[in-house]
């Protein structure tokens, strides 16, 4: 078990499953070892990866944090601004700086901590310019 995570345009459709529509694109990061996600707008981390990832990369604040943060509420979906995305472009400026060698992956000598980050990156910076209603979804 663990999280499902989408960023895109909320669909304005409750229910069962996703509020955030399915997008796939051929620019999209796509990373060694991670077929599920693909090119897609969806990760599926553990509900131990995630948290580790966060706090690894300075994000534990902008995902946990009780009042603010973007999954505080389990599940949830959260209106993405531009804060969100210079909050990530910061941390993954910060943990490219001290890790100038990773290469993003999750093969041999591969780090997944920076692929999460590009993907989070990419998806964000994404659906701020083409959508409207940019959203993170989690459930």
């Amino acid at each position: 078990m663990g999280y499902a995570i989408n960023i895109g345009a909320r669909t304005g459709k409750k229910g069962r499953g996703r509020d955030v529509a399915h997008v796939e694109l051929p620019d999209a990061p796509r990373f060694d070892g991670d077929e599920r996600t693909g090119r897609s707008n969806s990760r599926h981390p553990s509900y131990s990866q995630w948290p580790e990832f966060a706090r690894a990369v300075g994000l534990d604040l902008f995902f946990f944090h009780a009042e603010r943060g973007t999954m505080r509420d389990h599940p949830g979906i959260v209106p993405l601004e531009p804060r969100h995305l210079r909050t990530v472009r910061k941390a993954l400026a910060e943990y490219k700086a001290s890790n100038p060698d990773s290469v993003p992956g999750w093969g041999k000598r591969q780090d997944p901590m920076l692929a999460r980050m590009l993907w989070l990156e990419f998806w964000i910076s994404w659906a701020l310019k083409n959508c409207k209603f940019p959203a993170l979804e989690h459930h």
